[in-house]
């Protein structure tokens, strides 16, 4: 599904720095082995990058995740062909996030 209404006009459900810090910890308390493994083989990823994973592993659609985080369509578009390369998969990262978090 496509969004034709800016991100900013859902800015008052934006997250804050203290809700992505809270949605780290989650992340970190439920995948913690994922993540260490992710900064260990990867440590080109930067903390956009794994709160855009944080995000996905919840199910969420990248217009969802750009509206949570006030981005444009086409930078999380970007931010997830990023994910693809660096992680070296077409799937959808969530899924290729999971098939990392079982092997």
């Amino acid at each position: 599904m496509k969004s034709t209404v800016p991100a900013s006009q859902y800015a008052d459900i934006a997250l804050n720095d203290m809700q992505k810090a809270q949605l780290k910890n989650a992340a970190d308390h439920h995948y913690g082995p994922l993540f260490k493994k992710l900064k260990e083989q990867y440590p080109e990823l930067n903390e956009k990058d794994l709160l855009y994973c944080y995000l996905s592993l919840l199910g969420l659609s990248n217009v969802q995740i750009s509206i949570l985080l006030q981005y444009s369509m086409s930078t999380i578009g970007d931010r997830e062909k990023r994910l693809k390369r660096i992680l070296g998969s077409k799937d959808r990262v969530a899924v290729t996030l999971l098939g990392l978090s079982i092997n």
